[in-house]
């Protein structure tokens, strides 16, 4: 009789130490998997981060101006605006809508009216952030803007009045460049909402397996 109470004993032991290794596992196994899902939120998260979408603001004395840029990533630090757009006040008069003119292919091209050459190459990383090609917007006016970084002008661009950047609108109406100066120019990248919403859930996985293994470990 005593042995038989002691195999049943042994056995219900063994039953429940294995029954208790089976939920390890099992916690285990799902915690590993919140734990995988974290991490892919988070790192898609900080990729999606390097966003593509762009604000710019550029300011000189007769002109000022903001707008927004989207683009490509070159995986060199650089960007391709692709699109984008924005508004301006020339003069002090009434702002004026303009748009990014996008030639489809990558490297310098040739504005429409031939006054510039342009590449749409943003540097965030850098200063300046415009090489020496820069921006070509189109307005509705029919007017060309460039705004170009570093001094000297560009090939096909008049020589740069001084300063960091350089904005200029050609006006075929009247045949002249008006405004020509020098400007200030700021670039900011804009992260994705849908990609901080997934960072912040990816650290909100972490820290629930983090809570769940020490409970694991203390049972």
């Amino acid at each position: 009789m005593a042995h038989y109470l002691l195999i049943v004993w042994y056995r219900r032991t063994f039953d429940s130490a294995l029954a208790v290794r089976k939920m390890k596992i099992s916690v285990f196994v799902r915690n590993l998997t919140v734990a995988g899902a974290a991490f892919a939120a988070i790192s898609f998260g900080i990729g999606q981060a390097a966003a593509t979408t762009f604000t710019f603001t550029f300011q000189g004395t007769n002109v000022y101006g903001s707008g927004t840029l989207n683009a490509t990533d070159n995986g060199d630090g650089s960007f391709t605006a692709i699109s984008g757009s924005g508004q301006e006040a020339i003069f002090g008069g009434a702002t004026e809508f303009f748009t990014l003119f996008n030639p489809l292919v990558q490297g310098y091209q040739l504005s429409p009216t031939g006054r510039f050459i342009f590449d749409n190459q943003l540097y965030p990383a850098r200063d300046p952030m415009l090489a020496i090609g820069g921006l070509l917007f189109y307005t509705g006016a029919g007017n060309e803007v460039n705004i170009w970084g570093a001094t000297g002008g560009s090939p096909g661009n008049p020589s740069s009045p001084g300063g960091g950047y350089t904005y200029a609108q050609w006006q075929p109406t009247i045949g002249n460049y008006s405004p020509y100066e020098a400007v200030s120019f700021q670039l900011t990248t804009v992260p994705e909402p849908a990609s901080l919403t997934l960072l912040g859930l990816g650290l909100l996985g972490l820290a629930a397996v983090r809570r769940k293994s020490r409970k694991i470990v203390t049972t």
